[in-house]
């Protein structure tokens, strides 16, 4: 939580010397798991949760607006807490939390036009759908992150082939699931190899 509050300030600090200001963000709009104004009946969250929330909307209405590389750096580190948070109540079970965060690394990533950072937000989006056997949504959220990769090649690639493998398992389709995680094995063997490479290079 610390980490997504300096990441808020930093946000802060950027909007103050920027002169273009955007409209209020819509994020407000979207099913906030941490907001239980209208749910008397469970109890507050935590400070710390409230603010988290609140700061992970933030980045979102600047945006946009991110065009040197401090603010890219900012604006990746952000999505990585997000989705770091997203991973921490998803192996506490807290699928609801887990989601919320995952929307709004989806919708950071998207608004500033990553690609890969949106795969990678769209990864852990298909790893919880497997999970609760939402398997047509599944195949749906991994055409879409197979689009944004748009043939790029790395380890968001080879991600995305064990995934597929994972959907066609619980398909039981084993013949297809073997391919594709002997796809995703050779995708990072050939990144192992051109690593290794540099790194050869790079000694003499």
């Amino acid at each position: 939580m610390q980490a997504i509050r300096l990441w808020h300030r930093a946000v802060s600090a950027l909007s103050h010397v920027s002169s273009r200001e955007g409209p209020a963000s819509s994020t407000t709009a979207l099913s906030n798991p941490f907001d239980v104004s209208s749910d008397s009946g469970k109890a507050s969250p935590t400070k710390d949760e409230n603010y988290s929330s609140a700061s992970s909307n933030a980045i979102l209405h600047h945006a946009r607006a991110f065009t040197n590389g401090l603010e890219w750096q900012i604006a990746e580190g952000m999505l990585e807490t997000t989705l770091s948070l997203a991973s921490v109540y998803l192996r506490r079970g807290s699928v609801r939390e887990a989601e919320y965060f995952i929307r709004e690394a989806e919708l950071l990533a998207d608004s500033i036009n990553a690609p890969a950072l949106l795969c990678r937000a769209l990864v852990m989006k298909v790893e919880v759908q497997l999970q609760l056997r939402q398997l047509d949504t599944a195949l749906t959220t991994l055409r879409v992150a197979t689009n944004a990769l748009n043939d790029m090649t790395g380890s968001d690639a080879a991600g995305l082939r064990k995934l597929h493998g994972e959907y066609s398992e619980l398909l039981l389709q084993n013949k297809d699931a073997q391919q594709q995680y002997t796809d995703a094995l050779k995708m990072l063997e050939e990144l192992d190899k051109m690593f290794s490479g540099l790194e050869a290079h790079n000694r003499y």
